[in-house]
């Protein structure tokens, strides 16, 4: 049996027969179903034997199709869930039929996931990965993260025109000086490049310090981001001030849409100057590490912001997210709240 492996933007040509397609589900205590779809509509003559609930058989493919993968009886596959799907070709004139076998497929926190993609040609059938993007480790947090924003959102990336890009801009001045070495600071990053990882489309997360002006820092791989700020933080003498409205300056290159998450130890000194970037092409989003009653003694903000409470009793924030999932998925839903536009029904998974 001819066994081709399906990854990443490879292509596999295939007899044109009837398909067999094989599912296993790698998770806790999980079940999905199969949906084979045809020019966006759902084909009504797959064979589904009643003594395989993991198999079906498309007698002929008749146009562009589309395979996917649902949960039943769950709004969302849980985590962790690994698709395995093979497609075997029908052909009882050969004892030896062709075979695909798709990379496994992470589709821990969606309600669907698009597995294969299949298009007939001149002779042949045309097999692609529906999705050519690849997860990167992002290590334990930033891999959390990434789950739980896909619980939130309910898909697996967000199409290239919703995308967003971001800045993580860090404070400068001296009060974050502790955050940094400890590792909070850190650990924050590594929650936004788990994010990032779906809503940004694979397009690159710039990283900042900010005093009264913006320091772009050098382009680093998302895995990389967390490490990056740290190392350029040993080098450098922090700053008297920090201003959170401090210019974004055209000659970096960036988009003009951004989103810049701006990470501190508190209510900036300027944050009644911040609502002003809470629309438009360019947002700002506070991240404080903090005490929550000293935020609330300060009135908080009107722009966008997240407060996450400094470490506890010797228990660093890494630490604790990765312990309680529920605590994780808030800090993610509150970091997703500038992510898309009122309204939509993106923000409305984030804010339900």
């Amino acid at each position: 049996m001819p066994t081709y492996m399906l990854e990443g933007a490879a292509e596999v040509k295939l007899n044109v027969r009837p398909l067999r397609f094989i599912l296993r589900l790698e998770g806790p205590g999980v079940q999905g179903w199969l949906e084979i779809s045809q020019d966006s509509r759902a084909v009504q003559n797959v064979m589904r034997p009643p003594s395989a609930d993991s198999m079906v058989i498309l007698p002929q493919v008749a146009g562009a199709t589309m395979v996917s993968l649902l949960p039943v009886g769950m709004e969302r596959f849980p985590a962790p869930t690994i698709a395995h799907l093979s497609i075997v070709v029908e052909d009882k004139v050969t004892a030896d039929p062709q075979r695909v076998v798709l990379a496994p497929v992470d589709v821990s926190g969606l309600d669907r996931k698009d597995l294969i993609f299949i298009s007939p040609g001149e002779g042949a059938l045309s097999v692609r990965a529906a999705h050519n993007q690849a997860d990167a480790d992002l290590g334990a947090l930033g891999n959390a993260a990434r789950v739980a924003t896909r619980e939130i959102l309910g898909l697996q990336w967000v199409e290239p025109a919703l995308s967003v890009n971001m800045v993580v801009a860090v404070d400068g001045s001296g009060s974050t000086v502790d955050l940094v070495q400890e590792g909070t600071i850190a650990t924050v990053a590594q929650v936004i490049a788990g994010i990032s990882q779906v809503v940004s489309n694979g397009r690159d997360v710039n990283a900042a310090i900010v005093d009264e002006s913006f320091h772009l820092l050098p382009p680093a791989d998302l895995a990389q981001l967390p490490a990056l700020i740290n190392e350029h933080f040993k080098n450098r003498i922090p700053s008297s001030g920090f201003r959170s409205t401090s210019r974004l300056d055209s000659h970096y290159g960036l988009p003009a849409q951004q989103l810049v998450y701006l990470l501190t130890d508190g209510l900036p000194a300027d944050a009644e100057e911040l609502p002003r970037y809470g629309s438009g092409e360019e947002i700002r989003h506070i991240v404080a590490v903090g005490d929550p009653a000293a935020w609330q003694l300060l009135g908080g903000s009107h722009a966008p912001n997240t407060l996450i409470e400094a470490p506890i009793q010797g228990e660093s924030v890494s630490d604790r997210l990765l312990r309680d999932p529920r605590a994780l998925s808030a800090v993610v839903a509150s970091l997703l709240q500038a992510c898309f536009p009122a309204g939509s029904d993106l923000s409305g998974k984030v804010n339900r």
